[in-house]
C-alpha cells in the first residue's frame, strides 16, 4: 500500500457519480472522515473502515441500503439528510455515536438500535411519514411524545 494512502485521514468524494461504496478493512487504516455527499447515483454503502469518526451521505438521494455499520465503533457523526429512498437505519453497535442528522428522509420508517446510544447528544429528524421507533429509550420516548402533535414529525434536539 502507498504510504500516503495509509495515512489518509479525510476523504471527500462529493458529486463523484459513485453507485456503490465499499472500502475493505485495512485499505485506508487511518481514515476518520468520509464525505460522499451529493452522490445522486449512490445506492449502497457497505464495508467501511472501522476507524471512521464522521460519515456524510447528505444528498445521496438514491441510497437505499446501509449495510453493516456495526463495525464503526468510533463513529460519532452520521449525516443522511435528503436520502429520500432510505427506509431503515440501524445504529446498533455504534456505541460512540453522538449526532444523527436525518432531515428530509421522506421514506425513513425505522431507526433501530437507539436504546443504547448513551452518548447521543443530537438527533435531527424531519420526515413526512410515520416513524417507527424500535428500541428507543424512555428519555427519547418522553421527549418525542411531548413534541409530536400531528402526523408530521419534526424532532430537533440541538447539540
Amino acid at each position: 500500500m502507498d504510504v500516503a494512502m495509509g495515512a489518509l485521514r479525510d476523504l471527500t468524494l462529493k458529486r463523484a457519480f459513485i453507485s456503490e461504496m465499499c472500502i475493505p478493512e485495512g485499505v485506508l487504516p487511518s481514515l476518520e472522515t468520509l464525505d460522499l455527499s451529493d452522490n445522486s447515483e449512490l445506492m449502497q454503502v457497505k464495508g467501511l473502515p472501522s476507524t471512521l469518526i464522521r460519515l456524510n451521505l447528505q444528498g445521496c438521494d438514491q441510497l437505499k441500503t446501509l449495510i453493516n455499520l456495526s463495525n464503526l465503533v468510533d463513529l460519532k457523526f452520521l449525516c443522511i439528510n435528503e436520502c429520500i429512498h432510505l427506509e431503515t437505519l440501524n445504529v446498533e453497535g455504534l456505541m460512540s455515536l453522538e449526532e444523527i442528522q436525518a432531515e428530509g428522509c421522506s421514506k425513513l420508517k425505522s431507526i433501530e438500535g437507539l436504546i443504547q446510544r448513551e452518548r447521543l447528544k443530537c438527533l435531527r429528524i424531519s420526515t413526512n411519514t410515520d416513524v417507527i421507533w424500535n428500541g428507543i429509550s424512555m428519555f427519547w420516548l418522553v421527549f418525542i411524545t411531548q413534541h409530536i402533535n400531528s402526523y408530521k414529525v419534526f424532532i430537533y434536539i440541538m447539540c
